[in-house]
């Protein structure tokens, strides 16, 4: 999991809590989750939430 998270450019303590929310809401615990509705300019492409899922 690090090399993904290194990857990624975020900690390995972030990037576990991405993988624990895929697990328990799939991609939608993916989303954005700011208090704000304004998209960010920096989301995930979806091949790597699949590199988070199989980490």
């Amino acid at each position: 999991m690090v090399h993904v998270a290194a990857e990624a450019g975020v900690t390995r303590a972030c990037l576990s809590q991405w993988k624990n929310r895929y697990d328990t809401y799939g991609e939608a615990g993916l989303r954005d989750r700011r208090a704000s509705h304004t998209p960010l300019d920096g989301r995930l492409a979806s091949g790597f939430a699949l590199k988070v899922a199989d980490s």
